[in-house]
């Protein structure tokens, strides 16, 4: 995991370098993380097309696209498919502001719990990863939505639970000025609750994963169509010695 400095973009990363159960890396370059792409300046955009990022997969809803809409380069093809049904609205910075805490807290649990089965975002990210293409996936904070994805992609690269649990919680030391400022323009420390990641959130996604199939490779190939010779393909592809 590799924090991408000075690109303007919150809570940037690349998710190679990572070692998994086989003492193995994650190839760099491929797989990258973040919140919504938006640039400062043209240093910063020099920055990322550098890159050389092929596709921006964008996890939010049709709302949260229109509050915010990213900066797409003309190389580069941009996929906007919400993780949520509905096309649900699930940013925290304007949620905070009028709903209940402790429902959201609820909610955020659910979230959790839903996200990772036959999601049409996830469809598409294990399409470009089968295609060997380069992406950057992202929702509004790029920490659960967005957590959520990493967790798939690096699972499915036999990267163990504590490795992708370590890059889900670095949420909470990347975005953490941004968070204080929020919690600062609400007024209100509770929502640390939200804003930040929590262990607890992560587990209850890789659990609904468990309770509902024998193995993480059985679920692989019956929500996503990822069989044995696919996940072989992707390993071998991704991974370096």
């Amino acid at each position: 995991m590799k924090k991408m400095e000075n690109s303007g973009i919150c809570n940037f990363r690349d998710l190679g370098n990572t070692i998994n159960e086989d003492g193995k890396r994650v190839k760099e370059g491929f797989f990258f993380r973040s919140a919504p792409i938006t640039f400062s300046n043209d240093e910063q955009r020099r920055k990322f097309k550098e890159l050389h990022i092929r596709n921006i997969l964008d996890l939010r809803s049709s709302e949260e696209v229109d509050a915010c809409p990213d900066e797409v380069f003309d190389d580069m093809h941009y996929y906007q498919i919400s993780a949520l049904p509905n096309d649900i609205n699930f940013d925290m910075s304007s949620q905070v502001l009028k709903m209940d805490l402790d429902f959201l807290k609820n909610q955020f649990q659910k979230m959790y719990e839903i996200l990772p089965f036959n999601n049409p975002a996830y469809h598409k990210m294990f399409e470009l990863m089968l295609a060997h293409e380069s992406f950057v996936f992202h929702c509004s904070a790029g920490k659960d939505r967005t957590g959520v994805a990493a967790y798939l992609i690096l699972k499915t690269l036999h990267v163990s639970d504590e490795v992708i649990m370590e890059d889900y919680m670095a949420s909470n030391i990347y975005r953490n000025e941004m968070n204080q400022r929020l919690m600062e323009h609400v007024g209100n420390e509770a929502i640390k609750e939200l804003i930040y990641v929590k262990e607890d959130y992560l587990r209850a996604a890789m659990k609904a994963v468990s309770l509902k199939y024998a193995s993480f490779d059985e679920f692989l190939e019956k929500e996503y169509g990822i069989d044995e010779e696919k996940r072989m393909k992707l390993r071998e592809y991704y991974l370096n010695d």
